[in-house]
Formats: C-alpha cells, structure tokens, sequence
C-alpha cells in the first residue's frame, strides 16, 4: 500500500517575552554569560538563571512569564550588570543593547587564628543574600556570592566585587581547615583591606521568652568582630554556631531594640541562655 507524506506542516514554538543583549568587558565580547530573573529582592530567593554560550557577545532568552523583574547579568571573572524593575511582556521585547560588565573592587586581606599566626586554606566567602536553601554556581554567580582560599601565608583575594540590588547587605566570613570561624564582618563598597581572625568555634542555644521579637543577632562583645545572625524557631528558639569567647545576643523588636545579654560561649561547648 502506497503512503503519502502529511500535508499537516509541522508546529513551530512561538517565541514570546523575549529579553536580549550583547555582553561586554573590556571593549570586547564575552563567550559566556549568566543571565538571572529576580522577582523580588535580590536578597531573600533565589533566582531563575540562564546560562548561554554568547554569539559575539549576543545572547537571547524566550518565553518569559510576564512579570516586574530584575534583570542581573554576569560572566565568570567580571562584576555584574543590574537592570532594575523591568517590565517583561509576551509582545514586547527588551533589548538590553551593549551590556558593559565593570572590572568591580578587590577585597583582600590575611587570615590568622587567635594567636595572631596564619592560617592556609582557610575558606573566605562574601554573601550578599540571606538565602538559607543551597545555590548553584551560575546562582551564586548571578548574586554577588564569591568564594575563594587563602595561601600559605593566609591571604586571600575576592576580585570583580560589586553591590548593586535591592537589600543587599554583604558580608564576609571565613572557615578555617580546623575547625575555626570568625564572626561576620562588612564588606566596603570600595577596594579594601579585610584583616580577619577566627577562634575555635562555640555553640550558642538561646530561648526567647518575650514576645514580638522580629530578629536576633549575636555581636562580639569587643565589638571589632562582627556578628552573626540566627533563624528562630516558631517556639523562639534558635541555635547558632560562633566563634568562642565574649558575646552579647542582641534581640530586636518591631519597634527597635529589645533586650540584650552579655554571654561568653566557651570553645567546644553548647551554651543554653534564656533571653531576657
């Protein structure tokens, strides 16, 4: 028996909510981009992201939901680009034309331990988000979160840093191969110089017994080092890992501060402190 081809043609994907552009660093194009969708602060979710192999620095996304977004473009070795509350649309596209990444700050510095030696290997990370749940690369990418190790005199180097978004606090902390932490430090907007010591780590297991508590941090007593912060439970507990010594856990209110309480946190031990 004879057959004859469909005459049906075959269907063909509609391109809607199109967001495009040409990646530049340096004059020139890039080969590779990352291309993040916030819908909401960059600070608190995680982004959808695109990842392409650019055609002279040109890349290409479709079939967008329609929405209010910032749009953060970056590539391996460069700051990042931020387009923000941009209106995507099914039948309008947005062409971002030449995207130009900045070089970014240097943030640099030496690590040591509470002896003042120091310390290789160690771990620094800057975080400009409070996501709790795991990200990806392009994710971390696409947020500003860098990563890198120090040498074997303990100093490290974090290029291509950039602050630009919405509730964005950065901040830097380090892990030592040993064990060791340090509390959270701020990182300047600029190039600059970050000198951090960590100390064995303590854990701290707190009860909140006052009402309308809306965040708790944990400051070193000296003040010179940083904080931490902690999720509190429904029931207004919370457990933190910091870094041994003097500490004061500070509670905040709806309507500003609450009570506070000094406390040292002994290394390799747990800590139960009742707040007030």
């Amino acid at each position: 028996m004879q057959t004859y081809p469909s005459l049906t043609p075959p269907a063909v994907a509609i391109e809607h909510s199109v967001v495009s552009g040409r990646v530049l660093f340096a004059g020139k194009p890039v080969d590779r981009v990352v291309v993040a969708i916030m819908r909401g602060p960059t600070a608190f979710a995680p982004p959808a992201v695109y990842e392409q192999r650019t055609f002279n620095g040109w890349f290409r996304i479709v079939n967008l939901d329609p929405g209010d977004v910032t749009i953060i473009v970056a590539s391996p070795g460069t700051a990042r680009a931020f387009y923000l509350h941009q209106q995507i649309r099914r039948d309008v596209p947005i062409d971002l034309g030449d995207v130009v990444l900045p070089k970014g700050f240097t943030i640099h510095g030496t690590i040591t331990n509470e002896l003042g030696a120091p310390v290789a290997n160690a771990e620094v990370s800057i975080s400009q988000t409070f996501i709790r749940e795991p990200l990806t690369p392009a994710q971390d990418l696409a947020l500003g979160n860098l990563h890198t190790v120090t040498d074997s005199r303990g100093a490290y180097s974090i290029p291509a840093f950039t602050l630009i978004g919405e509730y964005n606090w950065p901040t830097l902390a380090v892990a030592a191969p040993d064990g060791r932490i340090s509390w959270r430090q701020s990182v300047p907007t600029d190039n600059a110089v970050v000198d951090v010591v960590v100390a064995p780590k303590a854990t701290l297991r707190v009860s909140i017994t006052i009402p309308d508590v809306k965040a708790v941090t944990i400051a070193s007593a000296s003040k010179r080092g940083g904080y931490s912060s902690a999720n509190m439970e429904p029931d207004g507990s919370f457990t933190v890992e910091v870094p041994s010594g003097d500490c004061v856990i500070e509670s905040y209110l709806g309507a500003g501060m609450g009570p506070s309480q000094r406390v040292t946190a002994p290394a390799g031990t747990i800590t139960t402190v009742t707040l007030p």
